[in-house]
């Protein structure tokens, strides 16, 4: 097989497999169980009106500024039962002078029940200390979010995308297949005419 049919195939295979990993497959690549788990606990404590809770994971001044309108942040969730499904996650990590570095961690989530959705976004900063929350916001939504139906289209999507590379394995496999016959075939004709023609 030529060299350059074998490299476009092997980029190819590559990209497909790289799109068969779903968004919910990516988030938990790139972040650890105890990030998730503190997203998942922020919502909850939000929507229980949880200050104490709520208080000792933000910033000092992001917590004054967010007391105002604590009290009705419960409200712009749906009812139980619902359910909360991280769909965006992004992290960054910068080095500092004295050696030290800083990491900024962005979280969103989705949740729905009972034909309504709520979007929260959270801004966390790590810097030489524990991290905190440093800015966060609660949207509520009448209609489906566009995050949510992204997250979703990426796991209706993978299982085809498995059956296309599953497809694709054995379309290579079969020109492969065909090619070594063919090679066979030619050496073996080479041959037969050599031992008919004789040695030079």
């Amino acid at each position: 097989m030529t060299g350059w049919l074998g490299r476009w195939l092997l980029a190819l295979i590559a990209a497909l497999t790289a799109s068969a990993c779903s968004l919910e497959t990516a988030i938990n690549a790139m972040s650890s169980a105890e990030d998730r788990q503190f997203a998942q606990d922020f919502v909850i404590n939000l929507k229980a009106g949880n200050e104490a809770w709520l208080s000792s994971r933000m910033d000092p001044q992001v917590w004054i500024e967010s007391g105002p309108g604590m009290k009705q942040v419960a409200s712009f969730y749906p009812p139980e039962p619902s359910r909360t499904i991280l769909v965006g996650y992004h992290i960054s990590t910068n080095s500092i002078a004295g050696g030290g570095s800083t990491r900024r961690q962005q979280f969103v989530l989705v949740t729905e029940g009972a034909g309504r959705w709520a979007v929260t976004e959270i801004h966390r900063l790590a810097d030489g200390g524990p991290a905190r929350v440093v800015a966060w916001r609660v949207t509520p939504r009448q209609t489906r979010p566009p995050e949510l139906q992204g997250y979703e289209l990426t796991q209706q999507m993978v299982p085809w995308i498995w059956a296309l590379l599953g497809l694709f394995a054995l379309v290579i496999a079969g020109i492969v297949w065909a090619y070594v016959r063919y090679r066979r075939r030619k050496r073996a004709a080479a041959s037969m005419r050599y031992a008919a023609t004789g040695a030079p």
